[in-house]
């Protein structure tokens, strides 16, 4: 599938053609390193598209990108179905878990804060 960059709330995002939200995609990080925050969700999810909004507003105001994970998208990983399928959307900072559920922004943005990288 191709990819096509667009602009979202100051994050590079990389979009699907049909332009559907990225729900799975990488927002991609400028510098090439991998996102610090990793958001686990899935389709049809009131909950996740919530905590999407917050992820996308904090990254944003840190200055950070993020990875969202679809775990019910076809190939992804059982195991996170196992893990993860009760407590959607489950966010993580640097691999370690920050929330489910409902996200909240404050402690997102401290987790952030704590071990932020050098620009």
């Amino acid at each position: 599938m191709a990819f096509t960059l667009v602009e979202r709330v100051g994050l590079r995002v990389r979009r699907p053609p049909d332009d559907r939200y990225p729900r799975g995609m990488t927002t991609g990080d400028p510098s090439g390193r991998a996102p610090r925050v990793l958001l686990y969700s899935r389709a049809a999810c009131h909950l996740c598209d919530e905590a999407r909004d917050v992820v996308v507003q904090v990254c944003s105001d840190a200055g950070e990108s993020f990875d969202e994970i679809d775990i019910d998208a076809p190939g992804a990983d059982p195991a996170l179905r196992e893990e993860h399928g009760e407590h959607v959307p489950v966010v993580l900072v640097d691999g370690r878990q920050q929330g489910f559920w409902r996200v909240d922004a404050g402690r997102l943005a401290r987790a952030l804060a704590r071990g932020a990288r050098p620009r």
